[in-house]
């Protein structure tokens, strides 16, 4: 590996499948390839548009999406959503119907914790 230094057989018996598994968890990976950089509009600066992805926080606006314009929850199984969302981010992990369904509970519950709190503020 070019970033790390790892060493990996490169035999044609071997493949090259280590190396590309390797080149996925490699901690010093490095982005500057322009292919992986966006101008930042506030600043006027190159940068990684890998390093803000929140999958968690993905997760939670998608569930939202789906509450907010009242989504089946198979929407996230879309080829044409999935596609959109490869496009945006080459290395998102997609998630199942039965994920964004707990998601959207989770949210419920939350919103319904909020609620609680703020009706028990008045007397």
């Amino acid at each position: 590996c070019k970033n790390c230094g790892q060493t990996y057989p490169g035999d044609c018996s071997y493949g090259t499948g280590n190396l590309k598994r390797h080149l996925g968890k490699c901690k010093r990976r490095n982005f500057r390839d322009i292919g992986q950089l966006l101008l930042e509009s506030r600043s006027g600066s190159l940068e990684n548009r890998l390093s803000k992805f929140d999958f968690n926080e993905f997760r939670q606006l998608l569930a939202y999406c789906v509450v907010k314009h009242e989504l089946p929850f198979q929407f996230v199984e879309y080829e044409g959503v999935r596609d959109l969302l490869a496009y945006l981010n080459p290395d998102v992990k997609f998630v199942a119907r039965n994920t964004t369904r707990n998601d959207v509970i989770k949210l419920f519950e939350r919103e319904k914790e909020k609620l609680k709190l703020f009706l028990e503020s008045f007397h």
